[in-house]
């Protein structure tokens, strides 16, 4: 059985990864980590792998919400980009490495939330 569940480790590092912003509409959001929130690439419904990296982006809650279980196509035409565009800005921030150790570390050192502002 596979895991609902993507660790906070996992989860900071994806976010420093794609430097606390929407990898959709670019927002920033470091400063308020309630509206932070991963994002299945491919879709968990059209059986897009949970918990790889590769597959997770951070996004606004609000774009998550809107992307649903859409495709990356359908959902770059609905917000105005080219879907070779977005997918472009994807795979550049994708295939970069995340580091969950320093995630750990950091986490292991002041707590989650305190290491999310940080990191």
């Amino acid at each position: 059985m596979r895991s609902n569940y993507v660790t906070k480790q996992k989860r900071l590092a994806i976010y420093k990864r794609d430097q606390f912003s929407c990898l959709f509409c670019g927002v920033g959001i470091k400063r308020d980590v309630s509206i932070l929130s991963l994002d299945h690439l491919q879709a968990r419904s059209k059986n897009g792998n949970h918990s790889s990296a590769k597959n997770l982006v951070c996004s606004c809650r609000e774009c998550n919400n809107a992307k649903a279980n859409k495709t990356l196509s359908q959902f770059a035409r609905e917000i105005g980009l080219h879907p070779k565009q977005l997918k472009r800005r994807i795979k550049k921030q994708t295939n970069t490495p995340i580091n969950i150790k320093a995630a750990r570390k950091a986490i292991n050192g002041m707590g989650y939330r305190l290491a999310v502002a940080t990191f």
